[in-house]
């Protein structure tokens, strides 16, 4: 499989879609130090640098691999970066994952929903994936809000699905179909 990375063309004129550079490693650090992030995601706390460096190293390797991808959400304007979007990929299956953060200073303007709709069109486009899975944590309503947003159409509770930081977490499961994208 072929290295997986977002390619240039993902943008709005409001936010892009770009991989994350090296450069970014210490305004990453300071952005998920956010509890809210912590809280609803299985992104460590404390945030370090070596969890960055730790975190570029894994997603070379999966972007290597082509089996998914973590980028930066940026400002189309300033590159200033507003969060994070990944893609992981199931190819035996055509299926894919996508899941996100934003930061603090940014909530609340529609980002996570303009970074999850521009993944999904290159997951059903240029990556022929027949199926986008998301996952929020029960209670997540801002991610739950995204996902409606969006299209998702909401599975199920998964119960016990995910060890996050020594805990086992319910998940609420959502679906999207190429053509239920909104």
């Amino acid at each position: 499989m072929a290295s997986l990375s977002p390619p240039a063309s993902l943008k709005d004129g409001v936010i892009a879609i770009r991989s994350w550079r090296q450069s970014d490693l210490l305004r990453l650090v300071d952005l998920l130090e956010d509890p809210a992030i912590a809280r609803w995601t299985g992104i460590p706390a404390p945030y370090t640098r070596r969890e960055a460096k730790l975190f570029f190293k894994t997603n070379a390797r999966q972007e290597a691999m082509g089996v998914g991808t973590d980028s930066a959400i940026v400002d189309a304007a300033d590159d200033d970066v507003l969060g994070g979007v990944g893609l992981k990929l199931h190819p035996a299956h055509s299926t894919a994952e996508v899941g996100y953060w934003v930061a603090a200073h940014a909530r609340r303007r529609g980002i996570a929903t303009r970074a999850v709709r521009l993944m999904a069109r290159w997951a059903f486009g240029d990556l022929e994936v027949m199926r986008l899975e998301l996952l929020t944590h029960v209670g997540n309503e801002a991610s739950e809000g995204v996902a409606r947003r969006c299209g998702f159409q909401r599975e199920g509770l998964l119960r016990s699905a995910r060890l996050m930081k020594g805990e086992r977490v319910d998940l609420t499961l959502f679906s999207l179909l190429p053509d239920e994208l909104i």
